[in-house]
């Protein structure tokens, strides 16, 4: 194998190293998109205010984030997963996050129609009623619903991934949702939020010293060659 080719092996490596670094998961902006950190119990429910400074807080005295761990549904990422038809009141829920005026976001989520439940949906039936279900996120622009979900005959989530762009207008934006279905204690369940810019993300300083290294070695055996001829 010549000069040529090694040089031409390094260029492709390098390449593929830096298209790799480029197709790398984006940061999550938001904290606790998976809704984890409350640490709610394996099989059980529970509902959380929560605060400003740990993610997600309920917004209005009468909202509450209920969270449910693998329980009437399993989650979309981790074990938890939101549900804001809680206590028979259609809640809302936010999360403060840094921006930058003027930038392009994404904003990504899974929401399911809640699951069939012999056990948790109450005397009435199994299967939950479409006009049950249905979620709204506000991200400083006003309401939109999210796409419409029918009735969930299935005895498990089933979730729907969504997603949409925003600009932001200052340096803080707030995410909301809310219930919008009726308020009877069975809404949609929510997991896996995630806010994340457009700007692709930089290779790591390691990755780019290796890069650098490898071609200042393959130039070196190629001036040596040169040379010997």
């Amino acid at each position: 194998m010549n000069a040529r080719h090694y040089l031409a092996l390094a260029l492709a490596a390098s390449a593929a190293c830096a298209q790799a670094q480029s197709t790398e998961e984006p940061t999550n902006l938001l904290v606790d998109g998976s809704f984890e950190l409350a640490n709610q119990a394996a099989g059980t429910w529970g509902f959380y205010k929560g605060s400003p400074a740990t993610g997600w807080y309920a917004v209005g005295d009468n909202s509450l984030i209920e969270l449910r761990n693998n329980l009437v549904g399993t989650a979309q990422s981790g074990s938890s997963f939101a549900e804001l038809d809680s206590q028979s009141a259609n809640s809302t829920m936010a999360q403060d996050f840094a921006t930058v005026a003027g930038q392009t976001y994404y904003l990504s989520f899974y929401y399911s129609s809640r699951p069939a439940s012999d056990v948790y949906n109450g005397p009435c039936c199994s299967v939950v009623p479409a006009e049950s279900n249905g979620l709204s996120f506000n991200v400083g622009a006003g309401w939109t619903a999210a796409p419409a979900l029918g009735a969930n005959q299935s005895y498990d989530n089933v979730w729907n991934y969504f997603t949409t762009s925003f600009v932001a207008a200052s340096t803080s934006t707030t995410l909301s949702f809310m219930a919008t279905g009726l308020s009877d204690t069975f809404g949609t369940s929510l997991d896996n939020v995630k806010v994340w810019t457009d700007t692709p993300p930089v290779p790591e300083p390691t990755t780019l010293a290796l890069m650098v290294a490898g071609l200042v070695a393959v130039g070196a055996r190629v001036r040596r060659q040169q040379k010997s001829r």
